[in-house]
């Protein structure tokens, strides 16, 4: 498929096998390769292309993000025979496993987020809780001790994981994650930087500036 999708993208044969070759590990595009999300999206083009088609005549919304697709609205199962048929004609196959059904007034995650709210998505008020809990804890008794006696040794929740969750968290819900880094920023000792977040004074100035914005 890939080889395919790259001739028609205008390579020669033996340019795309040579393509094929760097890009793929024993037959497949593999994960955090800077090259596979850009192939995949390449090669999957016309099927999404059938599916928005087909959403849209259903009066459905369909969204993706790499291979989970969501198609929202009033979805009953005579939809999901349907996409599935347009995916296997494609040459895809659909994992049951890991198809639900998530019904208005039940949980409703996509990718990870709550998407029962018409504003946007939303951070699971679990990962809010932990979050809030550990800066609790942290402001409490000390960095030091929350490691040694509150299990984030334990969960490797050093400094930079932290930052890196808070980060996560203000893509999706900017007032809390924002608020979450200053606050672990200020918390945890200097000397718990390390490589990855070397710049968070840099960091933390941009996020000031963006909060002054009108």
């Amino acid at each position: 498929m890939v080889k395919a999708s790259l001739q028609a993208q205008g390579y020669g044969e033996k340019a795309a096998d040579v393509a094929v070759g760097i890009v793929t590990i024993a037959g497949k595009l593999p994960v955090g390769i800077s090259t596979s999300p850009f192939l995949s999206n390449l090669v999957f083009w016309d099927t999404d292309r059938s599916l928005a088609e087909y959403a849209q005549r259903e009066g459905l919304s369909f969204t993706r993000y790499v291979d989970d697709l969501t198609f929202s609205g009033m979805v009953v199962d005579r939809h999901l025979a349907e996409i599935t048929r347009i995916l296997d004609d494609a040459g895809w196959s659909v994992n049951t496993r890991k198809t639900a059904f998530m019904r208005r007034g039940g949980p409703q995650y996509v990718t990870g987020l709550y998407v029962g709210e018409a504003d946007g998505p939303r951070i699971p008020r679990k990962a809010k809780r932990r979050m809030r809990w550990i800066l609790h804890k942290i402001s409490k008794f000390g960095y030091e001790t929350y490691m040694e006696d509150f299990g984030g040794e334990d969960q490797v929740m050093y400094r930079n994981r932290l930052l890196g969750w808070a980060c996560y968290i203000a893509a999706v819900e900017p007032d809390l994650g924002f608020d979450l880094l200053r606050k672990f920023d200020d918390l945890i000792p200097e000397g718990y930087y390390s490589n990855g977040y070397a710049d968070m004074a840099g960091l933390l100035h941009v996020i000031n500036d963006i909060d002054d914005l009108p």
